[in-house]
C-alpha cells in the first residue's frame, strides 16, 4: 500500500513537471500572470506538498499504536485512517492551479475518489489540469455546466470548496443535506497591524509584497492597514516613496501585472477608488489598475466592508491596542491577521485575536507551508488542509482496539457486589 501510494505522488509530480511550461502560458492566458508568480504562487507550494506526501506515505498508510495503560494493558490499540470516499473539490480563480492540486494531493493520497468542478473562468488552466490527471484512475474531471450542477452531480461523501460566501453557504447547505463533512476556505478582509517599534521598511517589503501579487486577488493579500498613530505620517512618507521607486503607481509596462480577471470587479474597484482620489491610470481593455494607496477612507465606502480583491490599500491609526480589537471586530472575523512589530507583549496581545491564522513580521508565505495548518475561523472558513492536516481533513480517523486479556471482567461484569465496589473504589482512587 506504501509504495503504491508513494508510487502514484511520483507520479503525479513528474507529469506536473511535464507540463510546467503549459502550466506557466495557460495561467499568462488566462490572468496574466508572470512566470515569477507562477513559480511562487502555484508551482512551489504543490510541490511542496507532494514531497510532504511522499516522504510521510509508509505513515499515512500505516497503523498508529498507541501506549497501553490501566486495564488494557495487555491490549493493542491505536488508530488507522480510511477513505471517506467521493470527494468533491471545488477550484477557484484566483489560483486556479495551486488551489486545486493542494487539496487533490491530500485528498488523493488518503485513498478517496477525488471530482474536480473547475473555474469557468480560467479554462486554460482547466485543459492543462485535465491533462494532468487523465491517467489516474482517482480523479475525474466534472463536466458540469455551473456550480449547481456540481454540487449536487452525485450523493457526496465530503465537498471541499475555496470561494466566496455566497456558494459558501450553498455548500454548507448541502453537506447538511448529505449529512456529510465538509470544508470551506473562504476569505475576509485580512487587516495589517504596525506597531509604533515596527521596522517600517521591512514591514513596507513585507506588505508590498503581499499585495502586489496577483494584483491583490489572493485570499489573504493585506486588505488594510491599522497603523499605530504616532508613525502614521513617516509610515505614509516611506510608503509612498517607495510605490514611487517601484513605479507602482503606473501600469506595469512590462506586462508582469496579473489583471483583475472578473470585469465587474474591476469596474467596481475602479468606481471606488475614483470616489476616493483622482485616478486616471487605467486600461479598461486589458483590466488592470495602478497599486492605490489611500491615507484614510471614506466611511460609506464598500471597501471598508468587503474583501478588495486588488491593488488598493487604505490606512486606518490607533491609539491603543483596545483599539485594534475595535476595528478589526467592524468586520467579520479575519482569515489571516499580519503584525509588525519587534514586541513581545504585542504579539501576545493579537495572538487572543479570534482568526484563522496569525503572522508576524512577514505576509503570505505561511499559507504555501505544508507544515503549518491552513483554515479560516468563522466567516472565513471550516476547516484546515495543508500536510498533516489534509490527512485529517480528508481521512476518517478509526479508533481500534483489540482486547487480549482484560483483568478487570470480573470487577466489571454483572451482577454488582460489595466486594467488587471495594476493588473498584481502589482503582478509582489510584488515577483521582
Amino acid at each position: 500500500m506504501e509504495n503504491l501510494l508513494k508510487n502514484q505522488l511520483i507520479d503525479l509530480k513528474n507529469k506536473i513537471s511535464k507540463y510546467e511550461q503549459e502550466i506557466i502560458k495557460a495561467l499568462k492566458e488566462d490572468l496574466n500572470k508572470s512566470e515569477h508568480e507562477v513559480i511562487m504562487s502555484e508551482l512551489y507550494p504543490v510541490y511542496k506538498e507532494l514531497n510532504f506526501f511522499i516522504k510521510n506515505a509508509k505513515k499515512i498508510t500505516k497503523f498508529k499504536n498507541l501506549k497501553t495503560i490501566s486495564n488494557n494493558l495487555f491490549s493493542q490499540k491505536g488508530h488507522f485512517y480510511k477513505p471517506l470516499g467521493k470527494v468533491l473539490i471545488f477550484s477557484a480563480w484566483n489560483y486556479p492551479f495551486n488551489l486545486t492540486l493542494n487539496p487533490l494531493i491530500g485528498a488523493f493520497a488518503t485513498g478517496n475518489s477525488v471530482y474536480l468542478s473547475l473555474h469557468p473562468f480560467t479554462p486554460n488552466i482547466n485543459n492543462v489540469i485535465e491533462k494532468i490527471t487523465s491517467e489516474f484512475e482517482n480523479i475525474s474531471i466534472l463536466q458540469t455546466n455551473n456550480f449547481e450542477d456540481s454540487l449536487t452531480y452525485d450523493k457526496w461523501d465530503f465537498i471541499f470548496f475555496t470561494g466566496g460566501n455566497v456558494n459558501g453557504e450553498k455548500v454548507r447547505r448541502r453537506a447538511f443535506e448529505l449529512n456529510i463533512p465538509y470544508c470551506l476556505e473562504m476569505g475576509g478582509k485580512s487587516p495589517v497591524i504596525i506597531t509604533k517599534d515596527a521596522k517600517l521598511n521591512k514591514s513596507i517589503e513585507q506588505i508590498l509584497y503581499g499585495k502586489i501579487l496577483n494584483s491583490g486577488q489572493t485570499c489573504v493579500a493585506p486588505d488594510y492597514l491599522i497603523i499605530h498613530e504616532e508613525i502614521k505620517e513617516q509610515f505614509d512618507k516611506l510608503f509612498i516613496e517607495e510605490i514611487k521607486k517601484l513605479k507602482l503607481d503606473l501600469i506595469d509596462k512590462d506586462d508582469k501585472i496579473s489583471k483583475i480577471l472578473s470585469k465587474k470587479r474591476f469596474e467596481d474597484l475602479v468606481n471606488e477608488v475614483k470616489s476616493q482620489i483622482s485616478l486616471e491610470n487605467f486600461i479598461e481593455t486589458k483590466q488592470k489598475i495602478p497599486f492605490c494607496y489611500l491615507k484614510s477612507l471614506n466611511l460609506n465606502s464598500k471597501l471598508a466592508f468587503e474583501e478588495i480583491m486588488g491593488p488598493i490599500l487604505y490606512a486606518k491609526t490607533y491609539k491603543n491596542n483596545n483599539e485594534i480589537i475595535d476595528i478589526i471586530n467592524q468586520n467579520p472575523n479575519p482569515l489571516m491577521i499580519y503584525l509588525f512589530t519587534q514586541n513581545k507583549e504585542e504579539i501576545e496581545f493579537i495572538k487572543k485575536i479570534n482568526s484563522g491564522n496569525l503572522m508576524v513580521n512577514g505576509t503570505i508565505d505561511l499559507v504555501g507551508d505544508s507544515e503549518l495548518n491552513f483554515g479560516g475561523y468563522k466567516q472565513s472558513g471550516t476547516g484546515k488542509y495543508h500536510g498533516w492536516a489534509s490527512v485529517e481533513l480528508f481521512s476518517f480517523k478509526t479508533a481500534y482496539l483489540k482486547v487480549k486479556k482484560d483483568w478487570f471482567i470480573r470487577f466489571k461484569k454483572y451482577p454488582y457486589t460489595k466486594e467488587k465496589l471495594k476493588i473498584l473504589r481502589r482503582y478509582l482512587n489510584l488515577i483521582r
